[in-house]
């Protein structure tokens, strides 16, 4: 089964010390039935130029490109003037509107992005990284519509600025930890042998501002597991330390390091949590490279936890109904910006200018080329031969 090209975007300073680790993400991407083009890239590289080298490789075959795949701390996009988090009150309020990081332009090969229009510097609770002025880099496009929809799905691995979290590890023991994690996944091995068939909701909005963030976990909850294996739970860190689930939705007020009413960044740093993939929603830690960031928490878990993907989950609301189908994490990716958030959607007119789901903030934390039940590889034991 071909299932497409994926395009490897390797941070080089990783390179060497995760050589055997890359090789064997490559070969079970293969064994996967996908075709690997890989090309390795500086941390201290132009936005703009990491791009050309996806769009060059795109190039070599258009048509069976689908997915980027960014591992390590690969030069951050940052595109916009949005709030998708609702904190666009001005200062001394906690204002974090602005640009916030926007992997979707790895994504687009042919849309035009510019940073000539947009001029905004307002004091941000998290300094002057959201600041968006002419001519500083950051992008002026706020949503993903017309020419800039993405031909590519992108996903991301990235440990940098995550000191916090990180147990003494360093940011490459981090990536190997994580890629080992996703190996024993794809390989139904160790931990992943069985899959917890559970999913767990820990929603600490319900109607607030008469919309149900939460639905989207529900909905993907029952997609992937059914209706029956699908509960509400009020203690995360207890219920995730104590049974294996497939995933876990939690929402709540929210800081860079926490959901309110769920957990913390460090609970997943002290704590064996145990799912694979995580819906989560609250305040600022969409924008995710920030330090200690929530979303990234739970790929930076011990190495005994089993998170593998993390996506912020409200604004818009992913639906991971394409894996339930069989599909992966690249599929949901299109199917949230392309179909569940169309114009007319579910939110009402007065929020919509903070809510409209089609923002350049959305993004994958994680490989996305995962499934969400793999089927183990065929181990030969022998060969008998019958005349």
């Amino acid at each position: 089964e071909i299932r497409g090209r994926l395009i490897l975007i390797v941070e080089d300073s990783h390179a060497t010390a995760l050589a055997t680790e890359i090789e064997r993400l490559i070969a079970d991407l293969t064994g996967d039935g996908w075709i690997v083009a890989r090309s390795d890239v500086s941390s201290t590289a132009s936005v703009t130029q990491v791009r050309t080298t996806i769009q060059t490789r795109y190039q070599e075959a258009p048509t069976a490109s689908k997915v980027v795949f960014l591992l390590g701390h690969v030069p951050v996009p940052y595109s916009g003037i949005v709030c998708p988090d609702g904190h666009n009150d001005p200062p001394p309020q906690a204002h974090h509107q602005g640009a916030w990081p926007a992997d979707v332009f790895y994504g687009d090969m042919d849309g035009t992005w510019t940073d000539t229009t947009v001029d905004h510097s307002l004091a941000n609770v998290d300094g002057p990284r959201n600041f968006n002025i002419p001519g500083d880099g950051k992008f002026d496009q706020s949503l993903i519509v017309g020419d800039i929809l993405p031909e590519l799905a992108v996903g991301r691995v990235d440990f940098a600025n995550m000191a916090g979290m990180a147990n003494g590890l360093s940011e490459t023991n981090l990536l190997r930890q994580y890629l080992n994690r996703d190996h024993e996944f794809r390989h139904r091995i160790g931990r992943f042998a069985s899959l917890g068939e559970r999913a767990m909701i820990d929603d600490n909005f319900g109607n607030a501002f008469e919309v149900a963030f939460g639905a989207s976990g529900w909905a993907s909850g029952i997609a992937l597991v059914g209706n029956a294996n699908t509960s509400a739970q009020e203690d995360w860190v207890a219920t995730l330390r104590d049974q294996d689930h497939l995933i876990a939705y939690g929402s709540g007020p929210g800081s860079f390091q926490g959901a309110g009413g769920v957990s913390s960044s460090y609970d997943f740093r002290d704590t064996r949590s145990r799912s694979v993939f995580y819906l989560l929603f609250g305040s600022f830690f969409g924008d995710w490279d920030s330090t200690d960031n929530y979303l990234r928490a739970p790929l930076a878990g011990p190495a005994d936890s089993n998170g593998l993907v993390s996506v912020w989950s409200g604004i818009p609301r992913w639906q991971l109904f394409p894996l339930a189908a069989g599909g992966t994490m690249a599929d949901a990716y299109q199917h949230v910006i392309r179909e569940v958030n169309l114009p007319g959607g579910p939110f009402p007119p007065d929020m919509e200018s903070w809510t409209n789901p089609d923002q350049t903030h959305v993004a994958i934390m994680g490989d996305p080329t995962l499934r969400s039940h793999p089927v183990k590889p065929v181990t030969v034991q022998g060969v008998v031969v019958n005349d």
